[in-house]
C-alpha cells in the first residue's frame, strides 16, 4: 500500500469511527432524557376511604399523585358493575365520576364512589343521583389522564343489613 492510499485508508477509518461514536453519544443523550421524563412522570395511585355514621356509609376514591411532576386531566370512570356476575346498564358506561382535574406532586382529590344509606333497597353512584340496586356488586374503574399510563381497580362491595358491616375491598389492580 502507499502512502496515500494507507492515509486515505486511515482517514475513512477516523471518519466512520467518529460517526459511530456521534451516533452513540446521541442515542445515550436521548434516551437519558426519556428515562429522566420517565422517572420523573406523574404516578397515580388510588386509596378507598369509608366514612360512616348511623344514617349513611359513604366509600371515597382518594387520588393521589405520586410522582414528580404535575398529572393533567385526570378522569375516573366505572366501566362496568356487576350484580350477580351480569353487567348492569351497559349503555351508560363509561361513567365519569369526576370531572378533569390536575394533581401536583404529593396532591390529592377525593371522589365519592358509593353513597349507601338505609334505605335497603338501592345506593348512589357518584355525585349525580345514579341509583342501583343495594346488593353485592362489583365496580370496575378505569383512571385515565394526559399524561399517566391508564389504570384499573375493581372493587368489591359486600352489602350487610348494618351499615356499620357494609364493605368495599379492591379485589385486583390490572394495569
Amino acid at each position: 500500500m502507499s502512502d496515500s492510499a494507507s492515509t486515505e485508508f486511515f482517514i475513512n477509518l477516523v471518519r466512520t469511527v467518529v460517526s459511530i461514536i456521534s451516533v452513540i453519544v446521541a442515542l445515550f443523550l436521548g434516551l437519558r432524557a426519556d428515562f429522566r421524563m420517565w422517572q420523573n412522570r406523574p404516578k397515580i395511585v388510588l386509596e378507598q376511604e369509608a366514612s360512616r355514621d348511623r344514617t349513611h356509609c359513604q366509600f371515597n376514591l382518594k387520588i393521589i399523585n405520586k410522582g414528580k411532576t404535575t398529572a393533567r386531566d385526570i378522569n375516573v370512570k366505572i366501566e362496568s358493575i356487576l350484580q350477580d356476575s351480569e353487567p348492569i346498564r351497559s349503555g351508560s358506561f363509561p361513567y365519569p365520576i369526576n370531572t378533569a382535574i390536575h394533581l401536583q406532586s404529593e396532591e390529592y382529590s377525593v371522589i365519592r364512589l358509593l353513597l349507601v344509606s338505609q334505605n335497603p333497597n338501592s345506593m348512589e353512584i357518584g355525585r349525580e343521583g345514579w341509583y342501583i340496586d343495594r346488593k353485592d356488586s362489583i365496580f370496575n374503574v378505569l383512571v385515565t389522564g394526559d399524561n399517566i399510563t391508564a389504570i384499573r381497580y375493581s372493587y368489591r362491595y359486600v352489602d350487610a343489613k348494618e351499615l356499620n358491616q357494609v364493605t368495599l375491598q379492591t379485589i385486583n389492580l390490572v394495569k
